[in-house]
């Protein structure tokens, strides 16, 4: 899947187009294709890096990656270029399940309320008509439950708004959404809170500001005075002629 992903991402990486554009064609032609298997099994954490790597380097083309991921998947409007995640995106798939349990049980997705109902107790009573499963859960339904715990709330949303809800939550601080590699000059700005804070000290700002031009005016009337000091022997011995 990286290999074919990987092809897909070079077929556009000669064409002229914004950061904008790029990240529409992202998640108009890249990320579905990972949805898409992501419902049925989990992808392996290190196809999603390498995949992910290979999203960045388009995206940025030949530019420093100087954004973090974080801030990229972020709404235009939250400084990002609405940026599909993927583990996000498969995150919020997996409260999907378990939402038809909760408003209709005798559906379909009955498999869904016979493994995790019982793990999920808060959510719906337990009832002696309906079976459950005692065992241990297939490796599915176990991210399932750890997608659900923490975000109950969510469960009677549709999928896009939990993932908008999920994306917001991860977005950095302000002066924190900044990228910084080792291996460029950039400037760091991580003290910034250091260097806005004012300096307490015995004297005011005003204070100091009035001794440095004080001292500044003494060192220049001080060396007009030695200029003084060193043409008048000369004048002396002018009139002494």
């Amino acid at each position: 899947m990286a290999v074919h992903i990987t092809d897909m991402i070079n077929r556009y990486k000669f064409k002229t187009s914004t950061i904008f554009g790029r990240s529409v064609v992202v998640n108009t032609y890249i990320i579905p294709k990972i949805i898409y298997t992501a419902t049925v099994f989990d992808p392996p954490k290190r196809t999603i890096r390498d995949i992910n790597k290979q999203i960045r380097r388009f995206v940025f083309g030949n530019t420093i990656y100087s954004i973090q991921h974080a801030t990229l998947i972020q709404d235009k409007r939250q400084g990002g270029i609405a940026l599909q995640d993927i583990q996000t995106k498969i995150k919020a798939l997996k409260n999907k399940p378990y939402k038809p349990h909760h408003q209709t049980p005798r559906t379909s997705h009955a498999s869904a309320l016979y493994y995790i109902g019982l793990r999920l107790t808060k959510l719906v009573p337990l009832k002696n008509s309906v079976p459950h499963y005692f065992g241990s859960l297939p490796t599915f339904y176990k991210t399932c439950i750890q997608a659900i715990q923490g975000n109950e709330k969510l469960i009677h949303q549709t999928t896009t708004k939990i993932y908008q809800h999920l994306v917001k939550l991860q977005a950095p601080p302000l002066h924190l959404r900044i990228k910084r590699g080792y291996n460029y000059f950039i400037t760091d700005h991580t003290n910034i809170r250091k260097l806005t804070q004012p300096k307490h000290s015995n004297q005011s700002p005003r204070g100091n500001i009035q001794t440095n031009i004080q001292h500044d005016t003494y060192k220049r009337t001080d060396s007009k005075q030695t200029q003084t000091s060193n043409k008048m022997p000369a004048m002396q011995n002018k009139h002494t002629r």
